[in-house]
């Protein structure tokens, strides 16, 4: 009888925590649903297993939203993107390419493909959710989800704020990321940190088009002053 009770007592506390995490994951998405315009700045770190301490890749970036507009930077790779049209800027191959948008094309967001602006669903696929208090306006979720391409996802957030402020994620395959064919395999995992967020921006409009880094000459597109000597690609504008 004492063990049905700690088993049911056991059950009660992970459906009531897994509520507590989606009640927190809705307000997440909301705070990021009523913010059209914020900025804020990125830091990825790979490691190539769950326990290193030392990143063998680092890189940062940022991120712009300006209601329907969106700019990123990561590392070297500039995009621009909107209702009509995504632009990228490639600085290390010196290239730029003008993509145009289709008709049923998702809106722009603040969140990146690894969060998908979807916790919900998040939490909907995993197995078992652990809570913890990092800090006196920091708390995390760490989702353990088998059999997907994470292991596990952990999601640190502000709680006053109820933005995102770092995510961690435990890929499940195991990889060697040294360069090494012989060298042994294991599961990398990525950081990412958001910071200098900032919900109260204020931008210039040059900032989110086109004309900011191509200008028109002869009937072709070309790199602006900045820009020069860049190729331009536009074939899949329309």
């Amino acid at each position: 009888m004492a063990k049905w009770f700690l088993f049911v007592l056991i059950i009660s506390f992970r459906l009531g925590l897994a509520q507590v995490a989606k009640d927190d994951f809705m307000k997440i998405n909301k705070t990021y649903k009523n913010n059209t315009r914020i900025t804020m700045k990125m830091k990825y770190e790979v490691y190539k297993n769950a326990q290193t301490k030392t990143a063998l890749q680092t890189e940062t970036g940022e991120v712009k939203l300006n209601g329907r507009s969106k700019y990123t930077k990561i590392g070297s790779i500039q995009t621009v993107e909107n209702d009509q049209y995504t632009l990228i800027v490639d600085g290390t191959d010196k290239h730029i390419s003008l993509l145009g948008k289709k008709e049923n094309s998702a809106p722009v967001g603040i969140t990146d493909n690894k969060l998908n602006a979807n916790l919900e669903k998040l939490l909907e696929s995993c197995e078992k959710v652990v809570y913890k208090k990092e800090g006196d306006h920091q708390s995390s979720y760490l989702l353990y989800m088998p059999g997907g391409e994470y292991s596990e996802v952990k999601i640190l957030f502000n709680t006053k704020t109820w933005f995102i402020e770092k995510m961690i994620l435990y890929y499940s395959d195991k990889q060697n990321l040294e360069g090494s064919d012989d060298g042994p395999k294991e599961a990398p995992r990525l950081e990412i940190t958001y910071y200098e967020i900032n919900n109260e921006p204020h931008f210039k409009e040059a900032e989110f088009t086109k004309e900011n880094y191509l200008i028109r000459k002869n009937g072709k597109w070309q790199g602006s002053q900045q820009y020069q000597g860049y190729t331009v690609d536009t074939h899949l504008l329309n």
